[in-house]
This record gives structure tokens, C-alpha cells and sequence, in this order.
């Protein structure tokens, strides 16, 4: 379980193309006690950035400060049925270009035309089931209709993009008066694509004190303790200095902690299973004996003691594959998400339960069947060995 939680926490986002040039652009803001870091964003800065630096690919705007909006289905009988939404933003039409979407109907331009709405596949099915949802119509909050240009599968849970709705940014009422660079928030954000060739350091450098011009009067000096810069992609999801569009931050502290944990609990495991083992030794030692005089070697008994401890960890292995189905049940309210398990589809899966108990097996069998193989013949076979003493139980001991 802890494996599934790991793996999926490390996967966010890295499905998209040239994720390795993809960025948000933050902010570190120096007048204060403390050095504070933002991601909030102004309405003007991405136009600027499209306009002074041609070292960008795509300038990609996102703004989810639409709150629970309610939608209005209008039906080829002129009624129409209400919706209220989550997970809605306003981006850019270079969005769908950016980042990596699968399309049903439309294409990577859908947002390119004035007042269109892209939906994901289940959006489309709520509002019209199993009819074509292209070039319907929405209202939004009663304040402007636009037309459905696209329809994506839905994004993976892995992703701190998980909109529903994406709605082109040319409609022109969403800016609600916040033109203005001084008018910030955490809800609007700006991604940007570099160009191959063009370095994160590069750009930076030619980042720094670039936006001051476009400040003010008493807003100029805000400006000059603003320090922008770029936060790869891969890394929103861990960086919690700063808000994401998901509102999920999980440290990378907290995820190299349960790590740790995993691997105490497969060490204290291995530990139980070398002094159980340890003390059984005593208990086979004729059976080693007669072994050796029958002619086995050194190397076969290892080998068969590690046999039989790859069977009790490939059956311990199979029973708590079935109890994870279970556990993931009990851990998604937790979690807040419900993660899947796919011990035969997915191949890093597949690997982790095949390496696991071999891992599992030369750890906690290895030593044990060395000092089965060690026993002497006549020793063994007179009973002349103590489980106790010796210098033999010293790991048991330590």
C-alpha cells in the first residue's frame, strides 16, 4: 500500500509532453519578515511576457477563481437544465497545447475561437448523456453563453490540472476589473513552455527586474522587492511554499517519512523472520547432517533453505495482495483519492511484487541458511549444538 501511495504521488504530471520544459512562473516577495513566496498571478503578465520574450514556446494563462458557477443546459426545446459545477477555469487557447490531452471530438485549437468551453467526457455525458455534446450550448451564472468546441477524456487523477471545464479566456467580463499589475491572486496562474535550447537559468537571468517597468507610481516599489522566477512543472505538486490549482500539496519530507516506514517495517520483518529461524536452526540440525553425509554441499543447503524461504514470502506476498484491495477501500476517505491496483497490467507493479519477496527472501533467509550450511556432519548429528551461546548467535543477539 505504501508502494501505490509512493508511486502515485510521484507520478503527478509527468505524463505531458517536454514536461522537462514546462514551468510556472512564481514569485519570491522580500518585504516582509520573512522572505514569502507566491504563484498568484495578474491579468497583464502573461501578454507581457508573449510580447518581450520570443524564447517562449507557449504562455499558457489559468484562472479557476470561479467558484461553484452554475450552468445552464439549453435543450433543442428551448428548456433548460440547471448544474452547479466544480473544477471550472478560464486558460488560454495554447492550454490543450501545453499539456497533454486525449481528444474525443475537437481538436488542440478548440479554445481558439471566441466564447468556447471544452468539455471532459463526463461532463459531456452528465449534460447530454449519450447524444454529442459539439456545438451545444451553456450558459454560465446567467451572464454569457458559449458554444462547446471540444470534448477530452477525462484527466488522470495523477494531476493537479483535474478541470472539468475549461473556458477560453477572450471572453472579455472575466477579468472583473483586475487589470491592474498590483491585482494578484493565488486562483490565476501562468505557465510557459521554453523553446528547445533555452535554458531555466538563461531565461531567469533575463526574468530578473523585467516587470518593474510595467509597475507604477506608488506600486513601483512593491515591484522592485517582487522577484520572479520558474518552478518546473514536476514540482508543484512537492514545493509547498507555494499554492496549487488542485489545492493538494504534499511535501517531499512527508513522502521520503513514509518511505522510511515501509522499508522498517519490510527490516523488522526480515529481523523476525532471521530469530525465528535462528532458533529452528537447532531443530534441523540432524536434518543437516544427514544431508551433508549424504553428499550435499554447502551451496545446496543455502539454496534450499532460501527455497523455502521465498515460499513462505511468495504465499505471505499473495495473501496480502488480496488484503490490499480491501485496505485501499478503507485508506480513500483518508487519502481523499481512490487508488488502483493492477498487479498484472501495470508493469512497475508487476516489478515491485516480483522483486519484493526475492529482496524480501536473500534478506531475511540468507543468514539463517548459512549457518544451517556451516553445522558440522558428526556435531550435528551427536546433538552437540547449543541455540543459546556461542559465537554463532550474534546476530540474533544484536
Amino acid at each position: 500500500v505504501i508502494f501505490l501511495i509512493l508511486r502515485f504521488e510521484l507520478s503527478f504530471d509527468n505524463y505531458h509532453d517536454d514536461t522537462d520544459r514546462i514551468y510556472r512562473v512564481v514569485h519570491e516577495y522580500i518585504n516582509t519578515p520573512k522572505p514569502a513566496f507566491s504563484a498568484a498571478m495578474t491579468y497583464p503578465f502573461p501578454a507581457a511576457l508573449r510580447q518581450d520574450f520570443p524564447d517562449l514556446e507557449y504562455v499558457v494563462f489559468a484562472d479557476n477563481n470561479m467558484s461553484d458557477p452554475v450552468i445552464n443546459v439549453l435543450r433543442d426545446n428551448n428548456l433548460s437544465e440547471k448544474f452547479k459545477e466544480e473544477k471550472v477555469a478560464f486558460v488560454d487557447p495554447e492550454f490543450y497545447k501545453m499539456f497533454h490531452f486525449d481528444w474525443i471530438e475537437g481538436n488542440p485549437d478548440a479554445l481558439k475561437g471566441e466564447k468556447t468551453v471544452v468539455l471532459t467526457e463526463s461532463a459531456a455525458k452528465k449534460y447530454y448523456g449519450a447524444s454529442s455534446a459539439m456545438n451545444k450550448v451553456l450558459n454560465f451564472n446567467n451572464e454569457y453563453d458559449v458554444t462547446v468546441t471540444g470534448i477530452v477524456k477525462d484527466p488522470p487523477l495523477n494531476t493537479d490540472l483535474n478541470f472539468r471545464i475549461l473556458l477560453s479566456t477572450n471572453i472579455g467580463s472575466i477579468k472583473r476589473g483586475w487589470d491592474e499589475w498590483g491585482a494578484q491572486s493565488t486562483s490565476l496562474n501562468c505557465f510557459v513552455k521554453l523553446k528547445e535550447g533555452v535554458t531555466r537559468k538563461d531565461f531567469e537571468a533575463k526574468l530578473k527586474g523585467w516587470h518593474i517597468k510595467y509597475w507604477s507610481g506608488k506600486n513601483e516599489e512593491d515591484a522592485k522587492n517582487r522577484f520572479y522566477f520558474l518552478q518546473p512543472l514536476k514540482d508543484q505538486h512537492f514545493d509547498t511554499r507555494f499554492y496549487n490549482m488542485s489545492g493538494r500539496v504534499v511535501s517531499n519530507e512527508r513522502l521520503i517519512t513514509l518511505g522510511l516506514i515501509g522499508l522498517l517495517l519490510l527490516l523488522t520483518a526480515c529481523i523476525n523472520f532471521i530469530n525465528l529461524n535462528t532458533v529452528l536452526i537447532i531443530d534441523r540440525s540432524k536434518e543437516a547432517g544427514i544431508r551433508k553425509v549424504m553428499g550435499s554441499s554447502r551451496t545446496q543447503l543455502v539454496l534450499q533453505f532460501l527455497g523455502e524461504t521465498l515460499t513462505i514470502t511468495f504465499f505471505s506476498m499473495i495473501i496480502s495482495a488480496g488484503l490490499v484491495e480491501l485496505a485501499l477501500i478503507q485508506l480513500s476517505p483518508v487519502l481523499q483519492f481512490r487508488l488502483a491496483f493492477h498487479p498484472f497490467t501495470d508493469p512497475a507493479t508487476t516489478v515491485f511484487l516480483i522483486a519484493l519477496p526475492v529482496v524480501v527472501t536473500v534478506l531475511a533467509g540468507l543468514y539463517p541458511g548459512l549457518k544451517l550450511s556451516r553445522f558440522q556432519p558428526v556435531a550435528a548429528l551427536k546433538n552437540k549444538l547449543s541455540g543459546s551461546g556461542g559465537k554463532g548467535m550474534t546476530l540474533r543477539r544484536t
